[in-house]
């Protein structure tokens, strides 16, 4: 997910968290840990449409519940998590309804990764994973993971999730469900992880690398010095985009050459993105805008995105959605309005 990272992050997450419910990925008071509410359902969804105060290229406004922290487009279905309710829900893409009622994931769940026909959601606050049928919504495991889960990325054919306690990667086999950890760096902390070619990418957090590792054995292999803090990312194929919320800076890594090709300012404190016809989006968690860092390092202006902290986007049938870790609410853009 430093939350001032995605979750100022989850580090400070415990703190950042909370912090941003009232205000982004992280930074005030400690975040709760209660027990998400007993019975959440469809109907806590606020109306589908947006306000009348909304930008025009906002299509889409979903009340989900409190401090949505991850999004993601998959198997047909918008998944957003909301941190402080422990629970993961799903909305039709199109009319960002919801789809049936609000799975209870446990503490703290905000990154997930799709696979295996599964949605993959670690819970920050309890050390579990959760793995969800994409199809049916319904859980089919709950797994032990490392201390402090921040983010999830299905590569090679399992689950991987970064532990930012346990300076460690656990690695789940969807055969079996069974987890492997492998710690990565005794100071290092690692919060975002993405996967292109055919290595995972980990950012270190504050050790201000990212860690090439590989899929097969989870050994780190190299490392890639980056200019500031290292925390979240975007990826495709050729490039991994690396956020840095301290400095508000973008850089891009060319998979194929393992190399820093550029660094960019990027707003108040770019947080988790991803890519859309070669270009990365990233949410701001400071002032609460997109910005499209195209693969040359063209930076658009900050465009609002109509939420208190845009902490986590993601890019699915063409459209942006954006969870505001700030409030209760997620958006849909659209980027041809976007761009002009």
């Amino acid at each position: 997910m430093k939350i001032f990272g995605r979750l100022a992050a989850l580090a400070v997450v415990g703190v950042c968290l909370a912090a941003c419910g009232s205000g982004s990925g992280a930074g005030g008071a400690a975040a709760s840990t209660s027990s998400p509410p007993s019975s959440p359902s469809p109907s806590d969804s606020a109306s589908t449409l947006p306000t009348a105060s909304d930008p025009a290229y906002v299509t889409a406004r979903v009340r989900t519940g409190n401090q949505p922290c991850g999004i993601l487009g998959a198997a047909g279905s918008i998944w957003v998590s909301d941190f402080k309710d422990g629970t993961l829900s799903r909305l039709d893409p199109t009319t960002g309804a919801p789809v049936g009622s609000p799975v209870h994931s446990g503490a703290q769940p905000c990154g997930m990764a799709y696979g295996a026909g599964s949605i993959w959601l670690p819970n920050y606050g309890e050390s579990t994973l959760v793995r969800v049928d994409a199809t049916t919504g319904t859980v089919q495991a709950r797994v032990a993971i490392g201390t402090k889960a921040y983010d999830a990325v299905f590569a090679a054919g399992m689950a991987w999730v970064t532990n930012y306690a346990d300076h460690s990667l656990t690695r789940i086999d969807p055969a079996t469900n069974k987890p492997s950890t492998f710690v990565i760096g005794a100071t290092v902390n690692p919060e975002g992880i993405a996967y292109s070619g055919g290595l995972l990418w980990v950012c270190g957090g504050a050790e201000d690398d990212v860690l090439e590792v590989s899929p097969q054995t989870g050994k780190v292999i190299g490392s890639i010095t980056m200019p500031g803090h290292a925390d979240w990312t975007a990826f495709d194929a050729g490039s991994v985009w690396v956020s840095d919320s301290t400095s508000g800076t973008v850089s891009r890594i060319d998979t194929a050459t393992r190399k820093l090709v550029w660094t960019k300012a990027a707003g108040t404190a770019p947080a988790d993105g991803d890519v859309l016809a070669g270009a990365a989006w990233f949410g701001d968690q400071g002032d609460g805008t997109v910005r499209r860092v195209e693969r040359a390092g063209v930076v658009s202006p900050g465009l609002s995105a109509a939420v208190k902290s845009a902490f986590v986007l993601c890019v699915y049938q063409g459209q942006l959605w954006v969870a505001d870790f700030g409030g209760t609410d997620v958006v849909r853009l659209d980027p041809s309005k976007l761009t002009g």
